[in-house]
Formats: structure tokens, sequence, C-alpha cells
């Protein structure tokens, strides 16, 4: 037994207050609470459900890998900038110190400077050394994160998803398998019977049944219902009942009521003593019935062909005829002809016993499912949702498979794969039943996993399997489910998607994703928003790195020649205010661009920084820092030669903190454009973007005009902002000239 448990118990009215022991905490406390009962009537741990619940997994909020990777990122530059920091004040001071620094103010004089000034440049050398580590440090990179997933949330969560996991957010863009049911998700879940055999007759026409004897009417509409789970409901002043129960429940139901079935009727003419429920991998229901005319039958429902195995007899019209070989070998290929147009077949059967066989207990320990009858085979129609085929096609654009699993025959699900695109003529997809997957080795089933298109008669456990294998192959596998048996399987996908409209509470609660409108189509928009968050993030770890590198060249080449630094402080944390909160949201915002279904998914340990992004990278900062120190080296180019040289350090400082901010604005755009495309395009369309981007110039603009006090700025004429707005504006001709002059680097 483990040693953490959780014991549920359930009752036959509800649920009495129950509790769970926890050998690693010592606690003992109250689980749930729903209704006070007189009787217990099973334990769960050694029922079937106590595996799926153990599996489980519960949101414990850590960081996402992408935080992780760029929180690393932050601790490396941190540490470079705090040693660039402390060697670049330890030089000037030794300098200061040694009397070589002549444009220090006090020059430092052994004997004549006093204590207080040494002090105070000691101070100023520190702050300059404080400045050097706030310049380079790049602390927005993990909020560029939470503001990319917070924005594809909030776009996804109207109609489409609900993401309880963040980091499903990232691995949805790596995914390389999706692994879904096909009820519900591939199809509409809206099943009708469209095609029925009974009675020595075959019709898609079923205004055609009435043709059949009242006997076997009788006989189905009886076995339709009582073995159900359904019921029908005649309201008042309503043409059409109301059907309730499962989507295959429904559709049977309402053939039965085409057939004239007074659901009411026919169970108060019987009593119910015994049940057989459906089980998945038996894929069958029956009930035991005690009849009024003193007769007892059971009546059986489930996959034709597992119905049809245990049945030696079938109606022919009204009379009961022996089953011969012949006769099997015409219900199989019936069978066979209903799954090839990819209906769902089932089978209804009963067999009647007399009276005295119900007085004696032990005739019945359980429901007999030998010597059946056949009396029907019927063909549900479950119709592809719209555009499914068009979104499976994208899926297989962007290097995504889709493996199919259905609990229905494999004729049916190859029929309905092909419907949808998934089974394709490639000679690589495979179709395959769960129990041939099952009996393989674990080598075979690893060999073979990654070729699986679709998979019939599947069940949770051997879905379970087909992951295992597909993990061990490296793939990035996203899986859904909808009942509390498909718990392993999601905890054993990379990303647990739950279905908002036919899964159950528990499942939703434990899943990654909730899909909220249950479509395939809202899977693809999920992977392309995935894929887009790892872009942006991209975006921004390019534009933010531009940031520190140049900032950090800046300070410390001006800060040896100088000892002092063109961008102090305030100007500094008003940049990082600028770049990690406006810049982040800015690029958060862009929507995923058109070409981006169109790549292969982002494998498990491939670089995130790119060599298009280093090459980008490099011509940024060598751009930005070579501007900017001529600004600072060569004062003829703002022709301040008239102003003392306080004044002229003022507005030459103030020029290079102007262009500095300008060349992030344009590097921002340029930004949108991890790869080489038109940086322009759809920019209009991006009102976000372009807000952002207004709200920075005219901060800016503030800051430099009104707030020259607070910032150590003064203000600047006509031709300084012409020059700022110029050498921000250039960079984006210099940062792309090269490749296309060279088309080699873009690689």
């Amino acid at each position: 037994m483990r040693k953490d448990s959780l014991f549920f118990f359930y009752t036959s009215e509800g649920c009495r207050p129950c509790f769970f022991f926890s050998a690693y905490t010592g606690f003992l406390g109250p689980l749930f609470f729903l209704s006070f009962v007189s009787k217990v009537t099973s334990v769960g741990m050694n029922t079937q459900w106590r595996m799926p619940m153990a599996s489980i997994p519960l949101y414990t909020g850590k960081e996402t890998p992408l935080q992780v990777y760029l929180n690393r990122v932050v601790t490396v530059f941190g540490l470079v900038s705090i040693s660039v920091a402390l060697v670049v004040s330890l030089i000037v001071s030794f300098l200061y110190f040694m009397g070589r620094n002549k444009d220090v103010s006090p020059m430092f004089d052994a004997g004549k400077t006093t204590l207080d000034e040494k002090i105070d440049m000691v101070i100023k050398f520190i702050i300059l050394g404080v400045t050097i580590v706030v310049a380079a440090v790049p602390e927005g990179l993990p909020l560029a994160v939470t503001l990319n997933i917070a924005h594809m949330s909030r776009k996804l969560g109207g109609e489409i998803a609900l993401v309880q996991k963040l980091s499903a957010c990232e691995a949805m863009g790596s995914a390389t398998t999706v692994v879904c049911h096909k009820t519900g998700i591939l199809t509409l879940n809206q099943m009708e019977v469209v095609d029925v055999c009974a009675g020595g007759l075959g019709t898609q026409n079923l205004d055609t049944m009435a043709e059949l004897s009242p006997l076997l009417i009788s006989l189905i509409t009886e076995g339709i219902a009582l073995n159900t789970n359904g019921s029908v409901y005649h309201p008042e002043g309503w043409p059409e009942p109301e059907v309730f129960g499962s989507a295959t429940e429904r559709a049977i139901l309402k053939f039965g009521v085409k057939l004239g079935m007074n659901f009411d009727e026919v169970k108060s003419r019987s009593t119910i003593f015994r049940i057989s429920p459906f089980n998945s991998s038996r894929k069958r229901r029956g009930v035991a019935v005690q009849l009024h005319d003193s007769q007892a039958r059971v009546h059986w429902k489930g996959a034709a062909k597992t119905i049809l195995a245990s049945c030696q007899s079938y109606m022919d019209k009204d009379k009961i005829a022996s089953m011969d070989q012949e006769k099997i070998f015409h219900f199989e290929k019936t069978i066979d002809d209903m799954a090839k147009k990819g209906l769902r077949c089932a089978a209804l059967a009963y067999r009647t016993y007399p009276e005295e066989d119900i007085l004696r207990d032990e005739a019945f320990p359980y429901i007999h499912e030998s010597n059946l009858v056949l009396s029907a085979i019927i063909g549900i129609k479950d119709s592809c949702r719209p555009g499914i085929r068009q979104a499976i096609q994208e899926c297989r654009n962007a290097g995504v498979k889709v493996c199919m699993v259905t609990g229905d025959d494999l004729l049916t699900a190859k029929a309905i794969a092909t419907e949808c695109g998934i089974l394709t003529d490639e000679p690589a997809d495979t179709a395959i039943l769960a129990k041939d997957f099952a009996s393989m080795s674990e080598a075979q089933r690893e060999k073979i996993a990654e070729n699986i298109v679709v998979m019939g008669r599947s069940s949770p456990d051997v879905n379970l399997l087909l992951l295992e294998a597909l993990s061990k192959k490296g793939q990035v596998v996203a899986a859904t489910g909808k009942g509390i048996r498909d718990a392993p399987s999601l905890r054993q996908a990379d990303i647990s998607l739950a279905m908002g409209i036919g899964g159950t509470s528990i499942v939703k609660e434990c899943s990654d994703i909730i899909v909220l409108d249950d479509s395939f189509a809202s899977i693809l928009t999920v992977i392309q928003w995935g894929r887009s968050l790892y872009t942006n993030v991209q975006r921004f770890v390019q534009f933010r790195l531009t940031v520190s590198a140049s900032a950090l060249i800046i300070c410390v080449v001006v800060a040896i020649h100088s000892h002092e630094i063109p961008l102090n402080v305030a100007q500094l944390l008003w940049i990082n205010l600028l770049v990690c909160t406006f810049g982040a949201w800015a690029l958060a915002s862009e929507p995923p661009i058109d070409n981006l279904m169109r790549r292969p998914p982002i494998r498990k340990g491939e670089p995130f920084i790119t060599k298009l992004m280093r090459a980008k990278f490099i011509l940024q900062v060598a751009y930005q820092v070579t501007a900017l120190l001529c600004i600072n080296f060569l004062e003829s180019i703002l022709k301040l030669e008239n102003k003392s040289l306080d004044d002229a350090n003022k507005v030459k400082n103030t020029v290079i903190f102007n262009c500095f901010v300008f060349c992030q604005v344009f590097n921002e755009i340029e930004c949108r454009t991890p790869y080489q495309g038109n940086i322009y395009r759809g920019i209009l369309k991006n009102h976000l973007f372009l807000g952002t981007i207004a709200i920075t110039v005219i901060l800016q603009v503030i800051v430099i005009e009104c707030f020259g006090i607070f910032f150590s700025t003064v203000r600047l004429n006509r031709k300084q902002w012409l020059i700022s707005i110029g050498i921000g504006l250039f960079s984006q001709v210099a940062n792309r000239f090269p490749f296309q002059a060279f088309p080699y680097l873009r690689n």
C-alpha cells in the first residue's frame, strides 16, 4: 500500500463525511461533505477509480521553463555586470589615487586633497559602478513571459480555451503530436441512426421500418427502453418528446421512438432485477427483466460484432431462425459495409426464459451472454465537424501529427479518419487495433508509435501505453481527456487538454488547458498561440539584451575614459521602465504571424537564441554603441563650441539619452519581425503596439522638456530632436542592410 493514500467512501445515496490520512504529513482531515447517509456500500481503495484518482496531478505554481531559462540569463548578466562594475570602479579609483586622471575635478593631490573630497570621490565611483549594474541587468525578462501568457490567456479565454497551467502555453508551441478522441472533438457528437438491418430487411430509409412484424418491433423497442441509462419525456403541448442520455443513447432512443416506442409504458410492463453496466473493454450492456406475462428476458446492447458472436439465432421477420455460417458471414458483411461508411455499428439481442427460472436465484448469478437471438443491427452516424479537414491539414503543414483514438471498430475509425484527413495515402500512416498494440513488446511499441494515426477499439490503458511510447521517442505530446479514467493518460502527456463540454469536472480540474468548445480547431488555435508566445518572448529577449549590452558598453567606455557616465541612474531606471514594461507589453501584443504554422515545431533542446537573432543583436549593438560614442567624443557634431563646458556636457548627455531612447523605439519596431520580413506589415492593425510606441515617445518628450530637474537633462532645440530621431531611425537601415547585401547571413 502507498504511504500517502486517499480513501473514498461511496454510498447508495451520496457520500458521508470522509477523511484522508497522509503518512508523510501525519494529517487527518475532512475530504468532503455531500450528504448524510445510513449505509456505506463500497470503499474506493480497491475500486477501478483509485488509480485514476491517484494519478491526478496537482498544480504546484512553479515557474514555466522559459521563466527558468530567462532567470538564468538575468543571473548571468547580473554576475557579468557586477564584475564589470567592480573592475571599472577599481580602475578609476586606482587612477584617481595615483593622480593619473587629469579630467577629474578636484584632482587628487597627496597631502592637499581633504578627507571629505576623498570620501565624495569614492562615493562617486561607487555610484558609477551601481549605474553600470543598473544599465546591464535585464531584470524584466521573466516579466515578459508573464505578460505574454496573460495576453495569450485573455485572447483564448473568451470562447476558445481556458489556461490552467502556465507552462502548458509554452509546451503547446512545441507540440509534435496530438492524441485526441474522435467523438465530440473531430465529430459533432450529434449521433443519429441512419442504417438498420432487422428481420431480413436492410435499409437506410427508417420510414420503411414500419414493415417489420409487430413482434419484432415489440422486441426491439423493449430492448431499447429497458436496456438504457437514458430516458424519454413527453412534455405537454410539445409534438416531439425530449430524449436524455449520452449521445449514443439518445440516438438509439430516438430510433425507438420512430418505431412507435412508448417509453413509460414499456418500463411499466416489466421489472428490472439485474443490470450489467456498460464496460469499455467488453463494449456491451445488459439487463435481466421479469415480464408480467410470467416470463423473464435478458436484453443485450453493444458493439455489433461482439453481440453477434454471442448469437445463435436471429429474428427473421416474425420467427426465430437458426444462425448458420452463411448468415454469420452475411451479418458480418453488413456490419463491415456500415463501418466503411463511417457508421458506429451497434446490435440488439435478447433471450427469453420461463418463469420458474426466475424463482431460482442461482439461475441468474449473472446475466447470461450466450445463445442470444439477434434482433437488429443499427448504424449510427456522427458527422465530422465543419472545417475539420482543413484544420488537420494545417496541423500537418505545421509538422504536428494527429493521432485519433476511438472505441469504434477499426473500419469505422479508418473511414472517419479518412474523411477528416488524418489517414492519407502516405505509406508511413498506420491504423491499428488497441489490442494488437498492447500485445507488442515495449521496443515494438516504441518503433511503431510515431507512425500510428488511428487506433480502433482503444481504451484508457492502451492510450497510456501509446503516450509512454511517444514520450520515449522524444515527442512532445498533447492529449485530450473526458472521463476520470483518462487521468493517467493526461498525466503522462506533456500537455493535458480537457473538454469543456463533454469532460467531467475532475478531468477539467487536473488538466493543463480546458478546450471550451470541444473542437479540434480550438486545439489548433492553442498550438498557434503557443508558438506565438515563444516567438514573442524571443522578440523581447533580443530587444532587451540589445538595450543592456549597448548601455553596458557605452557606460564602461565613457567611465574609463572620463570617469563620468553619460546616462545617470535616473535615466537608466527610466529606460528600464520604458523597455521592461511598455516594450514587453508591446511585443507581447503581437498576434500570431502568417507563416507561424508553416514551420516545424520547436524541438526539445533547440537553442532559444537563434543564429539570426545573434546576428541582428551584434549589428544593432555595434550601431548604437558607435553612434552614441561618436556623439560623446565628437562634440563638433552638436556644435556646442559657444557653450560653457558644463552646459555643453549637459546638452551632450541629454542628446545621448534621447538618442538611446529613440534607438530602442525603432529597435522595438525592428524586433516585431524576428525573421527577415516586412517589419511594418500589419503594424496598423495592432493598436496596442502603436499605442505603446506613442505613449513611449510622448513620455520621453515630457521628460526632456518638463522634468529635466529630476533626470539631469536640459531642453533640446529642433535640430537636436531631429538628430535624436534620425539616429534612432537609421538603426533600422543599419540593422537590415547586411542581410539584404549578404543573404547567407539570414541562415
